[in-house]
């Protein structure tokens, strides 16, 4: 595989101009596959929901990450254009809000990637929010012995953190993508496809790899 890189997919929930809830999902990325910080870095950014926030916190986030910051439209806005734009190989998909379970996953970014180059069948690698179990969009599993792993195979192409191979994602999955506004047009779509599978880190009852930190701030707008 030629290059990795790292695409981030944020918006101005009430929490901008701040910047910590990405800086703890990066830090989190790092911490279990990138310690030296090598892999390069793209920000997505929607303006909306707090749009009078949104100047600010594109500019806090550019002295974070630097100048790849992109205000874009939507989720799927951002996403799209990740994929059209970039050569590279793999693309590690990371919206702004997740923790890695760092005691749940035992192999490398490399080792994972290299999944990737032993089967021409795997386009979506998915990291759980919950055990590997048949449950929610995950309608059926399928454990499978990879060359450094096991892994599961789902009918749900999640946006929970994952990475694609961009050449055969493009080919067989970017079709169906529309840009709509939030976060839709993308797991909706792929879910419809017939075929189009991704796979699970871990075998079957593996725990949770990664945890959701709440980004969008429901809990604080109930209580403002």
């Amino acid at each position: 595989m030629k290059t990795i890189e790292l695409h981030l997919f944020t918006n101005s929930t009430i929490y901008a101009p701040a910047t910590e809830i990405i800086e703890n999902t990066y830090e989190s990325f790092k911490n279990v596959f990138d310690p030296n910080g090598e892999i390069s870095v793209y920000v997505w950014c929607d303006s909306r929901p707090y749009i009078e926030t949104s100047r600010k916190y594109i500019l806090n986030l550019m002295s974070v990450f630097g100048d790849n910051v992109t205000r874009v439209r939507s989720l799927s806005d951002g996403y799209i254009r990740a994929i059209k734009r970039s050569d590279a190989d793999i693309l590690f998909m990371l919206e702004h809000d997740w923790e890695f379970q760092s005691q749940n996953i035992d192999h490398t970014l490399e080792q994972i990637v290299d999944e990737f180059r032993h089967n021409e069948d795997m386009v979506h690698f998915r990291f759980n929010r919950r055990k590997n179990e048949v449950k929610g969009s995950d309608h059926w599993l399928e454990e499978t012995q990879g060359k450094h792993m096991t892994y599961c195979v789902t009918p749900s192409m999640s946006n929970n953190p994952h990475i694609i191979h961009r050449k055969r994602y493009r080919k067989r999955a970017l079709p169906y993508l529309k840009v709509c506004k939030g976060s839709q047009g993308i797991e909706g779509p792929l879910s419809r496809v017939d075929g189009l599978n991704s796979a699970l880190y871990g075998s079957l009852e593996h725990p949770r790899t990664v945890k959701h930190t709440n980004g969008r701030g429901e809990d604080r707008k109930k209580n403002r």
